[in-house]
């Protein structure tokens, strides 16, 4: 996102997403980004606060902030300025991001605000006796959820083996893939 931080008063929160993240910023021009993660079960809130200084007042800021892959970091117009560990399982938010402070505190504006996901759906369960046969073993996508051309020049086979009779298969990759709206 891009963020204006007024001259007078520029703290206050940035975003609130109930029940995933908050990221404020502070007087002295620091951020406090909070994000809820845990094992899929048991959630903590895990928090990064940035240097002071890190967004002065008076001019545009793009932030970036990353939680994925059992790391969360604050970038301030492209440097890093805060990074820690967090569990790997980011909780559900309840419903959408509000954007701004509701209570008026924060003066500026925020501009350009992006949200990128990435989620992993287990498949059904397959029974001790039936094995998944991957052509090549590791299958790898790009940050649309489409398979990565970059890796995989071509669709990639699987195969439901069976005692070790072929009883299933299908392609990934094979078919025309679009973005939807």
């Amino acid at each position: 996102m891009d963020v204006y931080r007024a001259k007078t008063e520029g703290s206050g929160s940035l975003i609130v997403w109930e029940g995933l993240m908050t990221l404020r910023v502070r007087n002295d021009g620091s951020l406090d980004f909070a994000v809820r993660a845990g094992d899929g079960k048991t959630f903590a809130r895990f928090t990064l606060s940035s240097p002071r200084g890190s967004m002065p007042e008076g001019r545009w800021h793009h932030l970036v902030l990353a939680a994925a892959a059992g790391r969360m970091s604050i970038k301030v117009n492209g440097k890093e300025v805060a990074a820690g560990n967090l569990d790997p399982v980011l909780a559900q938010p309840d419903g959408s991001p509000y954007l701004g402070d509701s209570d008026g505190k924060f003066h500026g504006f925020l501009d350009e605000f992006t949200v990128w996901t990435r989620f992993r759906e287990n498949g059904p369960e397959l029974r001790e006796d039936v094995l998944l046969v991957l052509d090549p073993p590791t299958i790898r996508f790009d940050r649309h959820g489409l398979l990565d051309h970059a890796v995989h020049d071509m669709e990639v086979g699987v195969a439901l083996v069976e005692y070790g009779e072929l009883v299933d298969s299908f392609w990934v990759g094979r078919f025309t893939e679009e973005m939807g709206p």
